[in-house]
């Protein structure tokens, strides 16, 4: 089974890091930040001209939309690789006990 985990802050956070190897990590996260922030302008003026043309409910709906949309996809395109290490070393992923 695939799964993706998401932190509080988005992408560009510690699930990106997981994935980049230690010599380009630095340029993997600054991109994943870059297109997050990207992500975050263009979404606000998508919003607004949207809200402006048609009304804001519609903007809503399109948001909501959106929303579901790029959790559908990266629930099919990405895959966690921690429970794949933990399958070839069974003392990885687990937690430590108390």
């Amino acid at each position: 089974m695939r799964e993706a985990r998401w932190s509080g802050s988005g992408l560009g956070g510690a699930e990106d890091s997981d994935h980049a190897h230690p010599s380009w990590r630095a340029n993997a996260l600054g991109t994943c930040r870059v297109w997050r922030d990207i992500g975050y302008a263009a979404g606000a003026l998508v919003a607004g001209v949207l809200a402006d043309a048609i009304n804001l409910n519609a903007t809503v709906v399109a948001a909501a939309a959106v929303t579901a949309a790029s959790g559908l996809l990266a629930a099919l395109w990405l895959t966690e690789h921690l429970s794949q290490l933990a399958r070839s070393e069974p003392s990885l992923g687990k937690a430590p006990r108390a």
